[in-house]
């Protein structure tokens, strides 16, 4: 216990008859040293140097009579004498410690951001499997605007829905791409009668919902800077009218890049980093562990066929690590290709075709039936 709590303590005891605990009077010290620039200052108002704490202790004097509290003033020292004084002072118990200490770190500018996170009446059950990044997109999209980016065939879109089923929102999902115009985005005006025509962005802002923006990096740049404007403000027009955002609005952008261009995904395009610098990153590569769960579970619908769903992710996944090797850009052996193939085997589709049909662009680009499966 160093000096400041104790005098702190003490003083406490000797006004009020009752002791001030250690973790409270150790609260008090420890803001005043972290708070406090001028720190002699401060310490004169217990009658103490700021010396080290191996200092003797002063003998503690009898409690003056309470001095007026000071008004408010931006000098953070005499703002905490007063505080000291309060508690020197006064009949407190250890909960009004608290409020006091609280106040004062708030009249210094030292108030911390609450974040509210809804909480739907009862809980809400997921049924299926989950994605493992899945935890961290629903935590994220309620701090903030999300770009989820990863390869194709990933899950992005699922995951999106999941988050609103997630919060018991509503959902909606639009693509964007180099012609969506600021029409599409942001609704119209009916010329003559002055209807507006609400978008599906319009509807989420106003009156809350988790927002899909489908295919986010390949968004016209026109269309991307008036889009910026909605993710930033609390307020926005649509096409002059104006809008307050609902509380419960949500946007999740999916994209296979971070506003870049890419050989594997062309329509990409470049996106301003000021337009970037409105969404909190996250990265959604292929979750294996998720792709084996859904696999058992196509399995286990037909025993005569799980051989064969088997031999099949097995060959997906052969073909992923081969890309991966050689840095083919045009190839894509993902996720959505094992559920495919699942589906058509379960169907009744024969082997042979079921490749033909889900790895086309695999053969095509790497000749992978000959190089890799002999």
């Amino acid at each position: 216990m160093n000096k400041v709590t104790e005098t702190l303590a003490y003083d406490f005891w000797e006004v009020n008859g009752e002791p001030l605990t250690t973790e409270v009077a150790s609260e008090l010290a420890d803001w005043a040293n972290r708070t406090v620039a001028d720190k002699p200052r401060y310490f004169e108002h217990l009658g103490i140097s700021s010396g080290p704490a191996s200092d003797p202790i002063p003998t503690p004097t009898p409690a003056p009579t309470p001095a007026p509290t000071p008004a408010p003033s931006g000098d953070a020292t005499a703002q905490l004498g007063a505080l000291i004084q309060q508690i020197a002072g006064s009949s407190v118990n250890e909960g009004r410690v608290r409020e006091i200490v609280r106040e004062a770190v708030e009249g210094l500018g030292g108030a911390g951001i609450t974040i509210q996170l809804p909480a739907p009446a009862e809980p809400i059950q997921l049924d299926g499997h989950h994605h493992a990044s899945f935890a961290d997109l629903l935590a994220l999209t309620n701090c903030g605007n999300v770009w989820l980016t990863g390869p194709a065939g990933s899950g992005k879109t699922t995951g999106a829905s999941n988050v609103a089923k997630a919060l018991d929102l509503p959902f909606y999902a639009m693509s964007v791409g180099p012609q969506t115009t600021k029409t599409d985005m942001f609704g119209y005006t009916v010329a003559g009668t002055g209807e507006y025509k609400p978008s599906l962005l319009f509807t989420a802002y106003t009156q809350g919902g988790v927002l899909l923006l489908d295919e986010a990096d390949t968004c016209h740049a026109g269309v991307a800077k008036q889009l910026k404007i909605v993710l930033g403000q609390d307020f926005a027009s649509f096409d002059g009218q104006m809008a307050e955002r609902h509380p419960d609005f949500r946007v999740i952008a999916c994209a296979n890049t971070v506003g870049q261009r890419s050989t594997a995904y062309v329509s990409a395009q470049v996106q301003d980093q000021a337009f970037l610098d409105e969404w909190l990153i996250l990265y959604w590569g292929y979750d294996e562990v998720l792709e084996d769960r859904l696999v058992k579970a196509y399995a286990a619908k037909d025993s005569t066929k799980e051989a064969d769903i088997l031999r099949w992710c097995d060959l997906v996944r052969k073909a992923r690590k081969r890309i991966a090797e050689t840095g083919e850009t045009k190839a894509l052996a993902s996720p959505r290709a094992t559920i495919k193939g699942c589906k058509l085997l379960l169907s009744g589709v024969n082997f042979d075709t079921v490749k033909r049909t889900c790895l086309t662009n695999v053969w095509g680009s790497l000749d992978l039936e000959r190089k890799l499966l002999g």
